[in-house]
């Protein structure tokens, strides 16, 4: 049995049966939508998941582009258009991470190579790429080395644009990773004492 469960619903993580929190849960939401804004959010996390799946299936070599929904469409234009222009060679898609010395966990979008060097992505269908997707990537790139046993790997988030283009950024701050942790400790602090 696999140690690392992921429950699609209520998109929970357990370790040998334990829940633990991921990646997503611990950085901080920047604003409190109003319902307009919920309705808007619902209908943009609605479409990423729908743009991850399709990259997911493309990746795969499992994708049939008649029955893509026209909205998709250029999203997966701009994936493409960055797997040719970076050279990007995709090793695992959706990989699922733990780190056992910092018990968090969560899904990893892409490993691979890039100029052959070791690299990981994390996928945006989002108008403006966030700061904390720095943190994100490096709590990723942290859980996948140690659980991997592999080299360090450059960090990447590509933007998917619903014109067909895309943007590739790097993250190289060195604090980001201790930045990440400090939330998970004040994550952890809030659950053991039920604040919500």
């Amino acid at each position: 049995m696999t140690r690392l469960q992921f429950n699609r619903e209520p998109h929970t993580y357990t370790y040998d049966g334990v829940v633990v929190p991921s990646v997503t849960q611990v950085l901080p939401s920047p604003i409190v939508p109003t319902t307009h804004m919920q309705l808007d959010m619902e209908y943009a996390r609605q479409r990423g998941q729908a743009v991850h799946l399709a990259t997911e299936l493309y990746d795969l070599g499992d994708l049939d582009e008649d029955s893509m929904d026209p909205v998709i469409v250029p999203y997966l234009d701009a994936w493409e258009k960055f797997l040719i222009d970076s050279d990007f060679h995709v090793s695992d898609i959706e990989a699922r991470v733990y780190s056992e010395r910092n018990r968090y966990a969560g899904t990893l979008d892409r490993s691979g190579t890039i100029n052959g060097g070791k690299a990981i992505l994390d996928i945006k269908a989002v108008h403006k790429l966030s700061p904390t997707t720095g943190l994100q990537t490096a709590a990723y790139e942290d859980a996948y080395r140690k659980d991997r046993r592999c080299k360090p790997a450059r960090r990447f988030a590509v933007q998917l644009k619903p014109d067909g283009a895309y943007v590739m950024r790097e993250y190289t701050d060195t604090s980001d990773l201790s930045v990440f942790l400090s939330y998970l400790q004040i994550h952890n602090w809030e659950q053991t004492y039920g604040i919500d």
